[in-house]
């Protein structure tokens, strides 16, 4: 069964109006963390995004459902 991760990312070079050491949060719809991971790397790899590191990637909780 598919869930949300928040995949939480760290900047490591400046990009628009974001800096350096920013940290970022992305929700990423599927049915494991590490799904999670390969899909924000798939998708935000490239010359047009800022370099990044992972620093976590946790569950939704069950209380409190995304607001889409």
């Amino acid at each position: 069964m598919k869930t949300i991760f928040i995949v939480k990312i760290q900047l490591e070079s400046d990009s628009y109006e974001f800096k350096k050491g920013d940290i970022i949060e992305i929700p990423v719809l599927t049915n494991c963390s590490r799904n999670a991971e390969q899909k924000v790397m798939s998708k935000y790899i490239g010359s047009e995004y800022p370099t990044f590191k992972f620093i976590s990637t946790m569950k939704e909780h069950k209380l409190f459902k995304p607001i889409l």
